[in-house]
């Protein structure tokens, strides 16, 4: 079986196959340009991906020395117990352009077995050659993360990711493509130290004029660790309209709920839409900036009574790649963008309306997916929110936001002896609000408050399946106010587990 070029030994067989492969690959990256309606390549790369190695089966079960495609189609229905017959039937499925037939064989192989490097490198084909390129970049970059990988497939496998972008970008610029569509769920335990966020204050200094006066709070104020759970689901859309027109679509609900009370359960959900044009997917379109504009509706109710919606406008302009800060050059970085705009909320607290706002500010990002594997994203926003009502506590709010992700690979990261503990995603973010006016003259006189909030996040992420995810991690957030009922901290552990398809 054509995966046993990974074992020790082997090495430069496996070298070889994948050689191979990224001949076909680049080959697939042109005929792309020429696929039939399905999605299915045209015959052009078939000659390359046949010529790669593909040692005969093992053992003398549903194993045929040197056996052709046609054999084992007439097999398959005896062998869907046989990772290693059905990697070698997706091998040849994908061989002669029959990628959506091999996907199916690759993707049980792999639930079998999922330890098959060969057909790992087989089913991000297949992704390929139907046209998911966001799934097969992903897989490849999971096989560079892995440690039992020869050092000699790594240049091999980051020429595949660069090639895959440049076919992600063919691909954009094509007429009648179909809409292409994602789905994520997840379901996350863990312990904190306040799951509730409750401020830790068994008494309250209320500031009467010439008489302050002690307030005794009830036990909800002070801070109980606890386990909590949290679940998810999202359905993501991109519809390419030609002409450098994408429209993106997003849904997604999230539930959360504590053992300390019932009032901690909360839900939440999200619709977005954005249409931006000028551009194709990462990388370099067809023009140098692209204008993108959105729509996104929030809601949130608790079991506390809390009921919020905010519907929000945005508006603005994306540029190609930004590395060393270099904005518009002749050759920008194939997988970075950077984008400036301008973003409008309404907010309403429907369950208090005097705390309701409108908000106007401006925003920037940064993101870029090396090819080596992992990504930045940095995010900054800062603006006013203004009280519809004057009564409001504390007037007009100025706000600010920043936030820093960066993922990497195993291979990139893990000191000697945790190559497999999986790729570490580490997430930093920081907020700040400044009121106009004295929140309350029961509270401090009247001072003008001030709330900080910082958090941050390190999480492990290992690979089950192709389609499967462990998380483990810790988040730490902590909320500095100079008015002490709006200081808290959290912290704690968490295990959560992930698919996407």
């Amino acid at each position: 079986m054509r995966n046993s070029a990974y074992r020790p030994g082997d090495t430069f067989a496996a070298f070889m196959r994948a050689a191979a492969l990224v001949v076909a690959w680049v080959g697939a990256s042109c005929a792309a340009l020429a696929a039939t309606p399905d999605g299915h390549a045209l015959p052009s790369q078939d000659a390359a991906v046949a010529g790669a190695a593909s040692p005969a089966l093992p053992g003398p079960s549903c194993a045929v020395l040197s056996a052709t495609l046609d054999t084992l189609l007439a097999q398959a229905a005896h062998c869907q117990t046989n990772a290693e017959f059905l990697a070698q039937l997706g091998y040849l499925l994908n061989s002669q352009g029959r990628y959506t037939e091999a996907l199916d064989h690759l993707e049980r192989a792999l639930m079998l077995d999922p330890g098959l490097k060969g057909a790992q490198i087989d089913y991000a084909v297949a992704l390929a050659g139907v046209g998911d390129y966001a799934s097969a970049l992903r897989l490849l970059q999971g096989l560079l993360a892995d440690p039992a990988l020869p050092s000699g497939l790594v240049p091999v496998l980051q020429l595949q990711i660069e090639a895959l972008s440049v076919s992600m970008n063919a691909r954009a610029a094509l007429p009648n493509k179909r809409l292409q569509v994602r789905g994520t769920a997840g379901i996350q335990v863990g312990y904190a130290t306040n799951p509730l966020g409750s401020p830790n204050l068994s008494s309250l200094i209320l500031t009467i004029p010439g008489l302050p006066v002690e307030l005794p709070l009830e036990g909800s104020y002070l801070a109980r660790p606890g386990s909590y759970g949290r679940a998810d689901a999202s359905l993501s859309m991109r519809h390419d309209a030609g002409a450098d027109v994408l429209y993106d679509f997003f849904g997604g609900v999230q539930g959360f709920r504590s053992v300390l009370a019932e009032s901690s359960r909360s839900e939440q959900a999200e619709f977005a839409v954005e249409r931006i044009a000028g551009t194709n997917s990462l990388g370099n379109g067809s023009a140098k900036a692209a204008f993108y504009q959105g729509l996104s509706i929030f809601g949130l109710r608790t079991a506390a009574g809390v009921r919020y919606q905010s519907q929000i406008i945005t508006a603005g302009i994306e540029l190609p790649g930004l590395t060393g800060w270099q904005m518009f050059s002749a050759t920008p970085a194939p997988n970075c963008r950077s984008r400036l705009g301008i973003e409008a909320f309404n907010r309403e607290m429907t369950s208090n309306r005097l705390l309701s706002g409108l908000y106007g500010g401006v925003s920037a990002q940064w993101r870029c997916y090396p090819a080596q594997g992992g990504y930045w994203q940095l995010g900054a926003l800062a603006g006013r929110d203004h009280g519809k009502q004057e009564a409001r506590p504390g007037g007009d709010q100025f706000q600010y936001a920043a936030r820093l992700s960066r993922l990497w690979l195993n291979r990139q990261w893990a000191p000697a002896g945790l190559e497999r503990a999986g790729n570490l995603l580490v997430v930093a973010a920081v907020t700040g609000t400044q009121d106009t006016t004295g929140y309350s003259p029961l509270l401090d006189y009247g001072r003008v408050r001030q709330i900080r909030q910082f958090n941050v996040r390190a999480e492990i992420q290992q690979q089950l399946t192709p389609h499967w995810q462990l998380l483990w991690g810790v988040d730490w957030f902590q909320q500095h106010a100079n008015l002490r009922l709006f200081t808290f901290a959290n912290a704690g552990p968490y295990v959560a587990l992930r698919t996407a398809w």
